[in-house]
C-alpha cells in the first residue's frame, strides 16, 4: 500500500467557507477516482510544546500502488482541484510513502 500526504498552508485571505469548500472538493474524489483506497484530512495543531504548525491541513489518501497515485495525479477531477488550491494556498507540501 502507498501513501500519499499532502499539507497545506492557507493564504492569510482564506475563508471557513474556502477551507469548507477544500475539504469536501478532496472529500468527492474518493467517489470518483476509484484508485483511492481511502482518504483522511483534518487540521493541524500545535506540537505538544506549544510551537505552531508549519501548515494548516494536512490530507492522507491511500492507494494500492505507485501507478494508482500516477492515475490519481493525472486525472481530470484532481487537477481541478489543484487549480482551486492554488488559490487559496501558499505553498504545498507534498510526500508519497510505501506503507
Amino acid at each position: 500500500m502507498f501513501q500519499r500526504i499532502v499539507c497545506f498552508k492557507y493564504k492569510p485571505a482564506t475563508t471557513a467557507e474556502d477551507i469548507a469548500a477544500h475539504f469536501r472538493k478532496f472529500r468527492e474524489l474518493t467517489g470518483i477516482i476509484p484508485e483511492i483506497v481511502a482518504y483522511r484530512g483534518g487540521m493541524c495543531f500545535p506540537n505538544a510544546d506549544g510551537t505552531p504548525p508549519e501548515y494548516d491541513s494536512a490530507h492522507c489518501l491511500t492507494f494500492k500502488t505507485k501507478e494508482d497515485i500516477a492515475a490519481y495525479f493525472y486525472h481530470p477531477q484532481h487537477q481541478e482541484l489543484g487549480k482551486y488550491v492554488q488559490t487559496i494556498s501558499e505553498k504545498i507540501l507534498v510526500l508519497n510513502a510505501e506503507i
